[in-house]
C-alpha cells in the first residue's frame, strides 16, 4: 500500500472506469501534435489529447509564468474553478521542483458527454512557460487535467478524485506516455559534484502506477481477444461466402456444358440432374450468394479498426461473431450440397472432368 491507496482500490477503480468509459490502445507522442517549437501548435495538440479522450470541446489557451500557482479559488466576479490541483508531487528531497503547470477550468454548466452542446464548447487552458521544456510531460499532464472534464461531462461520482482521474487518462490511452513523462530528471554539474533532482507528476506512487499500468494492459487485452474472437469469425465467414459462391458458379457452369453434351454419360442421375432445371432450385443458393459483400467487409473494417473498447462494442463485436458463425454453417451446408451437385453433372461429362471437379 502507498499513500494510503491499495491494489485493490486501484484495480476496483479501473474496472468502474472501464465499464463507464471503455478502455484504448496506448498511444506515443507522435500521435499527437507537436505541442511547442517552429512547427508546433499547443492548441492543436491539446486538442487531439482531448478528442483521444471523446471530447470534442474547443480549447482557449492562455499562459502563465512558471512560478504561478493555482489556488483552487473562485475566480474574482465570475463561478468557474480551477479545480485540478498542480501535479508534481516531490523530488528526492521531497519537495516540488521545476513543476509545471497545466489546468484546465471546469464550467458550473458543463454540457453532457455526448450532447451535441459539448462540440466546440470552450474551455479555458491554463499552461506554465516552462512547458516548453517538456512536451511528453505536458502531454501526461494535459491528458489528467481533461479527465477531469470528462468525468464532470458524464457526471461521475469520483470525478473530484485524483486517483480515477489519473486512471481514466491510463484508460484511454495515456499510459505509455504517462510512463515517459511523469518523471522529469534534472542534473546539475557543480564543482566536483553533480546535483540530480526527480520530480514526478500525477497522483500515484510508483508501486500503483505500475500495478495501474499492468491492470489497465489487462484490461485492454481481455477486451482486443473478445474483439480477434469476432474478426476470426468475420473471417471465416467471408471464406465460406466465396467458397459458396464459387460452388454455384461452377454447378451452373457444369449444368450448361451437360445441356450443351451430346454424348452425355452417368444417366443414373438423370432425375437429379431434372431437378435442377427447375426454376426455384438454386433460389436458396442465389440468396445466399447475394448477401451483402458490403456488410461482411464492412463488420471486418470495423472490427479491424476498432481501437475503443467498450461495453457497446463489446455487445456489437458479440452480435456480429454470432451472426458470423450463423451464417457460416448455412453456407458451408450449401456449399457441401452443391458441391455433391457438382460432381454429379462432372461424372456426365467424363470421369477426367469428374478427377478434376473432385479435387478442385
Amino acid at each position: 500500500m502507498a499513500d494510503g491507496i491499495d491494489t485493490n482500490y486501484i484495480a476496483r477503480a479501473a474496472e468502474e472506469v472501464a465499464a463507464s468509459l471503455g478502455a484504448k490502445e496506448s498511444l506515443s507522442v507522435g500521435d499527437f501534435h507537436i505541442p511547442f517549437g517552429p512547427a508546433g501548435d499547443t492548441t492543436k495538440c491539446i486538442k487531439g489529447i482531448a478528442q483521444q479522450l471523446g471530447l470534442p470541446i474547443g480549447i482557449e489557451l492562455s499562459y502563465v509564468p512558471a512560478s504561478w500557482r493555482p489556488d483552487g479559488k473562485e475566480r474574482p466576479g465570475g463561478h468557474e474553478k480551477f479545480e485540478s490541483k498542480h501535479l508534481v508531487r516531490t523530488n528526492w528531497r521531497g519537495q516540488g521542483s521545476e513543476g509545471i503547470v497545466a489546468q484546465v477550468s471546469i464550467p458550473p454548466n458543463l454540457p453532457l458527454y455526448g450532447s451535441s452542446q459539448l462540440k466546440n464548447y470552450p474551455i479555458k487552458v491554463r499552461v506554465s512557460e516552462n512547458c516548453k521544456s517538456y512536451p511528453t510531460t505536458f502531454i501526461a499532464v494535459m491528458a489528467h487535467e481533461l479527465s477531469h472534464i470528462l468525468l464532470y461531462s458524464i457526471g461521475h461520482r469520483e470525478r473530484d478524485n485524483e486517483t480515477y482521474t489519473d486512471i481514466t487518462a491510463l484508460l484511454l490511452g495515456f499510459s505509455k506516455i504517462t510512463a515517459q513523462g511523469r518523471k522529469v530528471v534534472k542534473v546539475t554539474e557543480g564543482y566536483n559534484s553533480t546535483t540530480t533532482e526527480t520530480t514526478t507528476y500525477g497522483y500515484l506512487s510508483d508501486e500503483n502506477f505500475d500495478f495501474a499500468t499492468r491492470k489497465i494492459a489487462a484490461i485492454v487485452e481481455s477486451r482486443k481477444k473478445e474483439i480477434r474472437g469476432a474478426a476470426s469469425a468475420v473471417r471465416s465467414c467471408i471464406q465460406s461466402h466465396e467458397g459458396l459462391r464459387k460452388e454455384l458458379a461452377l454447378v451452373k457452369q457444369f449444368l450448361q456444358r451437360v445441356d450443351a453434351s451430346p454424348n452425355v454419360t452417368g444417366t443414373t442421375d438423370v432425375s437429379k440432374i431434372i431437378l435442377m432445371h427447375q426454376a426455384s432450385y438454386f433460389d436458396k443458393y442465389e440468396s445466399s450468394a447475394r448477401f451483402s459483400g458490403e456488410k461482411l467487409s464492412g463488420n471486418e473494417d470495423y472490427l479491424t479498426h476498432l481501437r475503443h473498447y467498450t461495453d457497446t462494442s463489446a455487445k456489437r463485436a458479440s452480435a456480429i461473431e454470432k451472426e458470423m458463425k450463423a451464417l457460416r454453417g448455412i453456407w458451408a451446408m450449401q456449399s457441401k450440397e452443391l458441391k455433391g451437385d457438382k460432381l454429379i453433372l462432372a461424372r456426365c461429362l467424363g470421369f477426367w472432368t469428374w478427377i478434376l471437379a473432385k479435387i478442385s
